[in-house]
This record gives structure tokens, sequence and C-alpha cells, in this order.
């Protein structure tokens, strides 16, 4: 199956092309009409289109992922209220959005190349660990 992608309007748009390109069905916040839209509008605009998040927005959507899940046990619909995942692309201080695009499509193939499903899954990726699966953030 193909990988779907949803970039959150902190995600560089020329990012999108360079999927395309190479086989990724890859859609940005503004192609779809969204930008300006809250974090937790646009995860549900993921999972209501069978898309993954990518962001570079880490501790928002950290939460909202733990909401998700949280919110769906407790009203019963944790089988039916599923998210494609969410990717985080961690950058360093000065640096969000500076990754070359060489870089943020090699992240991208990695996730898409994991594997089992991605779904109600959150991931990261930094320059020192790697790719990784995370928890969700809950206070």
């Amino acid at each position: 199956m193909i990988a779907r992608f949803y970039l959150d309007e902190n995600v560089k748009e020329f990012l999108v092309a360079a999927l395309i390109a190479i086989g990724f069905d890859t859609v940005s916040t503004s192609q779809m009409g969204r930008k300006g839209a809250s974090d937790f509008m646009q995860l549900l605009f993921a999972a209501q289109t069978g898309r993954v998040v990518i962001t570079h927005d880490s501790k928002d959507f950290q939460q909202l992922h733990g909401a998700w899940l949280a919110w769906s046990a407790a009203w019963g619909a944790a089988i039916a209220a599923q998210h494609p995942g969410i990717l985080i692309i961690e950058q360093g201080s000065g640096q969000r959005g500076g990754l070359p695009v060489t870089q943020m499509v090699a992240n991208l193939q990695a996730f898409a190349a994991l594997p089992g499903p991605s779904s109600n899954l959150i991931f990261a990726w930094n320059a020192i660990v790697g790719l990784r699966e995370v928890p969700p953030l809950v206070r």
C-alpha cells in the first residue's frame, strides 16, 4: 500500500513535490485549503482522509495523540476511532524547517518502510536518535 501523507503547515511545501515524485500520495494544508486550522482539526482531517500527519510540532501532536487514545477508549470507540499515524520530524533550535529535502524524503521513506501499520501510533525522527515510536504526552 502506498503511504498517504498530509503535511502540517509548519512543514515546507517543496516536500510535497519531492514525495509525489518518488510515488507517495502527499498533500499539504495549503493545498487542502486548511492553512490556519487548529492542530486538532488537522489531525481529524488526516484521519478522515486516511493520511499520516507529518509535522514539526512535537508537543502539541503528542498531547493530541494522547487525548485521541484516551477519549476513544473512554467512549468505547477505540477500534473505530483510529488515525493513520503521526510522524514528528524534530528539528534543532534555529533549524526549524531546515533539514535538506533529501533528508526529509529519506526520513519519510524509512517511516513508510516500517513493518506493520502506523494506525494510532506516533513516531518521531531526529538526527541523533533516528526514527522511533514515542509515547503520547499526557499531563
